[in-house]
Parts: C-alpha cells; sequence; structure tokens
C-alpha cells in the first residue's frame, strides 16, 4: 500500500506531462488565462515526465530530490500565476491537492531512505563502505604452501 502511495504522484506527473505536450484544447486556454505562452507547455510537459521518471526509477538520491524541488517550484508558480491573476479559489484547489500529496510523497520518500540507509548497530556508513572495498581488493589466499 506504502509503496502504491509513493509511486501514486509521479504517475500523475507523467499522464499531466503528457497532456501537456499533447496540448488539447482546455490546457491552452487555461495558459492563456494565466497570460503564458503555449510553448511553455512543451517545456513543462518535458520536465513533468523527466521528473516524474527519475522519482520512479532507480537514480541518484540528489537528483530525485532536485526533481521534488522542481515540483515544488513548479506548484507554487502555478498557486501564484492563479492568485496574481484573480482567479477563484476553485480553480487552483487541484494545485493545493497536488501539492499536498507532492508533500506527502516527498515525506515518505524521505523515510523510506533513511531507513534503507540506516547503518549496522555500532557501524557507520563509512566502516561498511571501507569494508566493502576492503574485501572487494583483497587477492585470494593461496592455499599452497611454497617449498624450497
Amino acid at each position: 500500500m506504502r509503496k502504491t502511495f509513493l509511486t501514486l504522484f509521479p504517475v500523475l506527473m507523467i499522464l499531466n506531462g503528457i497532456v501537456d505536450l499533447v496540448g488539447p484544447e482546455q490546457v491552452t486556454s487555461a495558459m492563456d488565462s494565466l497570460a503564458m505562452p503555449h510553448y511553455l507547455l512543451l517545456i513543462l510537459g518535458a520536465a513533468k515526465i523527466a521528473g516524474g521518471l527519475t522519482i520512479l526509477l532507480r537514480a541518484p538520491a540528489m537528483l530525485k530530490e532536485w526533481a521534488f524541488a522542481g515540483f515544488y517550484f513548479w506548484c507554487l508558480g502555478g498557486l501564484s500565476a492563479h492568485a496574481l491573476n484573480g482567479h477563484a479559489i476553485g480553480e487552483y484547489v487541484p494545485l493545493l491537492i497536488l501539492g499536498t500529496l507532492l508533500t506527502l510523497t516527498f515525506v515518505g520518500h524521505r523515510r523510506s531512505v533513511r531507513q534503507g540507509s540506516r547503518p549496522t548497530e555500532g557501524q557507520t556508513d563509512v566502516t561498511k563502505a571501507s569494508r566493502s572495498s576492503a574485501a572487494s581488493t583483497t587477492p585470494p589466499a593461496s592455499s599452497s604452501a611454497s617449498s624450497s
């Protein structure tokens, strides 16, 4: 259940990005009401797809955090664009819902990262890394004794 919940936001963003790239009439009219150029849909659509895939697939933790940050900037930018253009709150409730889902997904992601990389008792990440690298570089001992 938790894994399904953590994949919900990235999947929604990938689908939202596809809709932005296709650019149906409803989306372009929404951009017109915000006084935004239509080419911005192509940039946002590609970024949403890339960010969603980054969160879903195996990627470095820093890259995933950048994707989350990008989604926060997108959400805050959308909320401010609606608010500054005088739209009713009903028009940006979906952004509020997605922002809440984004926050819950990020918190769940951070918890899973912390639990997955927790060192064993009495051992730090550095000692685990040094032991694993030492074990991989040590040549195997030969079993035959040299005779003179």
